[in-house]
């Protein structure tokens, strides 16, 4: 990284890195998508969006919260019905705040079920038309959820690298992610962002996916390798999706040989310390995929205007 801002106004505010140009397609460059393709041809390329949605934890925590409540019922009970002429005033707000915490606990398993299980992105090739799927959830758990569609526009295309740092105490983590840019025509002023891969441990992988899209966009397909994103939905895959040096299939064997020495070792030495934490994790996964909806297009021929 060698700028100290970002060429695109406004800033986005994990900014790390301008990536080059749509137009720019270099001998050097590594294109790959590693298993984020679903489609390639000379119409359209759908590249998933599924491993970038994390999802589990809001089951776990939710699916924990309510059961501490169910086991605290009969005091929760008592705690309203017979201090209420006591302490009506305190009473009222217990009441208030416990009501409150039930619709935020059935916000977070909400979305963890019902957002699609996955939001693809199609980039058209003959068009210059970039559709994607995005989930809209509302503060109302209630109201009914949509899956909408965005449109963006390959010739006045541009993106760039997100970096989030996060500490817990004991944990140091750093992700990236990739953001593609819709700018207003011959400007550099963003009209619009969408997140294309997120949660990536190395820059690299960012730098390829980006390099794949682009040598599509100018070439074809001509020359681009292809391994598509497997669809299957096992506990097995869930759980070994975190753990690729335990992972002893042919589709754990192909991560291996795109991974990075470094990242193996850093998925050895952070993530098997951790394995009591992702068994269960990697449960709910499992069960909020099966659970969730299959994405769908609205509009299919919108990308072909």
């Amino acid at each position: 990284m060698t700028a100290k801002r970002s060429r695109l106004e406004p800033q986005s505010p994990y900014w790390y890195e301008d990536l080059p140009e749509r137009t720019f397609c270099h001998e050097n460059d590594v294109p790959d998508v590693g298993e984020d393709l679903l489609h390639l041809d000379g119409h359209f390329l759908e590249l998933s969006r599924g491993s970038s949605m994390q999802r589990g934890a809001g089951l776990l925590i939710g699916g924990g919260m309510l059961i501490g409540i169910a086991s605290a019922a009969k005091f929760i009970f008592s705690l309203l019905t017979e201090d209420v002429s006591e302490a009506p005033v305190l009473t009222a707000i217990f009441g208030c705040g416990l009501l409150a915490f039930l619709i935020l606990i059935i916000y977070v398993i909400k979305k963890d079920l019902c957002t699609p299980r996955d939001l693809p992105v199609r980039f058209y090739r003959n068009t210059g038309r970039i559709i994607s799927l995005e989930y809209v959830p509302k503060f109302n758990p209630f109201a009914k959820w949509e899956v909408v569609q965005r449109e963006l526009d390959w010739h006045n295309l541009s993106a760039e690298m997100a970096k989030m740092v996060g500490y817990t105490g004991k944990v140091y983590s750093v992700r990236y992610s990739l953001i593609i840019a819709e700018c207003h025509p011959g400007t550099d002023k963003v009209k619009q962002r969408i997140v294309l891969k997120a949660d990536e441990i190395f820059p690299i992988a960012l730098h390829r996916m980006w390099a794949f899209v682009r040598c599509y966009m100018i070439n074809g397909k001509a020359g681009l390798q292809v391994g598509r994103r497997s669809r299957g939905i096992s506990f097995s895959r869930c759980l070994l999706r975190y753990y690729p040096v335990l992972d002893f299939t042919v589709e754990g064997r192909e991560r291996r040989r795109k991974l990075h020495v470094t990242a193996l070792l850093y998925n050895a030495v952070v993530f098997i310390p951790l394995f009591w934490l992702f068994l269960p994790l990697s449960f709910c996964e499992f069960v909020a995929l099966k659970v969730a909806p299959e994405p769908r297009w609205p509009n299919p021929a919108m990308g072909q205007r």
